[in-house]
């Protein structure tokens, strides 16, 4: 009796691996399907990975971003900014929202990104780098208050952190602590007003 369980096992085992060799190509074939139509999917370069923490523009207000985690030089390299613009603005130095504007004929400039790109990309506002535009895309803040937080820059210097936009008429506690983590403040000098225009 022992005997013909056996044969069946072992007539078994052979059927699955007769079975599993008939579908070993018809497996490959349908993960070399699935592998080319993730590798068609590219994300849409107005949506970039949350992955990257610095995220930089390169040329007009509508290019490209350019992730500097990693190889920051390299990147910036191939995104088309020249060996002389990277001497004059390090890597290093470039924060998450900044801009590298490229002209012909001029040296490059450093700006930051449209604000609506900023608030999409979900950055940090920098309270001493802010322009009225940048400032305005908070929330709570509009036109009005912007304009003031500008103006207590002026007078008062720098923010040394978030708390001093109490000193700011129309910003209380409340609206502070809905703002807290949308903003930072480095004390660094900011770009004069005609980088701010262009």
């Amino acid at each position: 009796m022992t005997q013909p369980t056996q044969v069946c096992a072992d007539n078994l085992v052979m059927d699955h691996r007769h079975a599993l060799w008939l579908m070993g190509p018809i497996l490959l074939g349908l993960a070399a399907q699935l592998l080319s139509q993730a590798a068609d999917h590219r994300p849409d370069p107005g949506s970039p990975p949350t992955s990257c923490s610095r995220w930089i523009q390169v040329g007009a207000k509508d290019a490209p971003l350019v992730c500097l985690d990693r190889r920051p030089a390299t990147r910036l390299r191939r995104a088309g900014v020249s060996r002389a613009c990277l001497e004059r603005h390090s890597p290093a130095t470039l924060r998450s929202g900044d801009r590298i504007v490229l002209e012909k004929d001029a040296p490059c400039w450093l700006g930051r990104m449209p604000a609506q790109l900023i608030t999409a990309l979900g950055l940090r506002v920098d309270l001493n780098r802010a322009d009225a535009r940048e400032l305005a895309t908070l929330p709570g803040i509009g036109p009005k208050l912007a304009r003031r937080i500008l103006a207590h820059r002026r007078r008062q210097g720098p923010f040394r952190r978030p708390e001093d936009l109490l000193g700011v008429r129309g910003i209380g506690h409340r609206l502070l602590a809905r703002l807290r983590s949308r903003l930072r403040s480095r004390l660094q000098p900011t770009p004069t007003s005609g980088m701010e225009a262009k």
